[in-house]
């Protein structure tokens, strides 16, 4: 598929898809002058896009996909590597519980803001 597509399969913009390209975080074939992506990709752009949008760097996303290749292969993790991993997985996973304790704390008070709107809406008359 070309890129165009890709951008509406996902709702990635084109400019981020050819930059998380760029960044060799997806990759795609050569096909009559165009990139041409499969079907991995999709799913591939949307973990992307889900890390970028929880605040992860094309760095932290790129070590996330090599840990994971070297995971998957297993001859390239050693002890210092495995170090590596550890520390980088522990302070995102750190970060990630904190922004859950933000979220849940914004829930809330929308909770109560809709909860005292609904309430106002059902009386026929309110004062503000």
């Amino acid at each position: 598929m070309k890129i165009g597509e890709l951008s509406k399969r996902t709702g990635i913009r084109v400019d981020t898809l050819r930059f998380y390209t760029k960044e060799k975080l997806l990759t795609y074939t050569h096909a009559h002058h165009f990139w041409d992506f499969n079907d991995d990709q999709i799913v591939l752009a949307e973990h992307i896009q889900l890390l970028r949008n929880l605040g992860f760097s094309i760095r932290d996303i790129r070590f996330v996909f090599d840990a994971s290749e070297a995971l998957l292969d297993g001859t390239r993790v050693n002890h210092e590597n495995l170090a590596a991993y550890i520390d980088f997985f522990e302070a995102k996973k750190s970060a990630l519980r904190i922004q859950r304790h933000h979220i849940d704390i914004a829930e809330q008070r929308l909770s109560n803001i809709l909860t005292k709107l609904e309430i106002m809406a059902s009386k026929e008359t309110f004062e503000l």
